[in-house]
């Protein structure tokens, strides 16, 4: 089942590749993106990757934090994503434990309808990281979950494609709003 904008998000404690424990109540008080990608070696994963590796010291200037996970084992991620060496953790869930807390979804259509975009089809085909190993379930949708302070859900998306990642521009906005509202809370008031 999908989660809702305002619930808090599904608490976990897992291991990234490195073996560096990843425990949810770790980030209480900071802006999160969560993000559910396909397998480890899908070419259009890996070049949203590469698209946040790009942004992040920008995410990384306003305090976002970052958790990718992924349905791969360890070997599987550090064999192809993990060679680009992103600067967030690369969480193994292989059985999907957690994105059926996060209600990530399959959907038959969802390989076919990024067709609907030919440039971004053709942008993986093109890349480096095409790959013959499909090591995960090739209907699976991507989601991205971004967290406020107080750990709930502020914006859950939901992609309806296997390239669908919640755009730059609203991670954006999601931080610019988070920094309104600190900045709110905080200026001084006449008395």
């Amino acid at each position: 089942m999908r989660l809702k904008e305002g619930e808090k998000a599904p608490l976990f404690d897992v291991e990234d590749i490195h073996g560096k424990r990843i425990v949810l109540k770790d980030f209480a008080g900071q802006k999160l993106m969560i993000s559910f990608y396909r397998y480890s070696g899908c070419p259009f994963c890996n070049l949203r990757v590469t698209d946040m590796i790009r942004h992040y010291p920008i995410f990384e200037k306003q305090n976002l934090k970052m958790i990718s996970f992924w349905q791969s084992t360890k070997e599987e991620i550090l064999e192809t994503v993990g060679k680009q060496d992103a600067p967030f953790p690369l969480v193994p869930d292989k059985e999907k434990k957690i994105y059926a807390r996060y209600g990530v979804e399959r959907h038959f259509l969802a390989p076919l309808k990024v067709l609907l975009n030919p440039a971004l089809a053709l942008r993986a085909l093109f890349s480096r990281f095409i790959t013959m190993k499909i090591a995960g379930d090739v209907d699976l949708v991507p989601a991205d979950f971004l967290v406020g302070p107080d750990l709930t859900v502020e914006r859950a998306y939901y992609g309806s494609h296997i390239a669908d990642h919640i755009p730059i521009s609203e991670i954006e906005s999601f931080l610019a709003a988070s920094d309104e509202r600190k900045n709110f809370l905080t200026r001084p008031r006449n008395g």
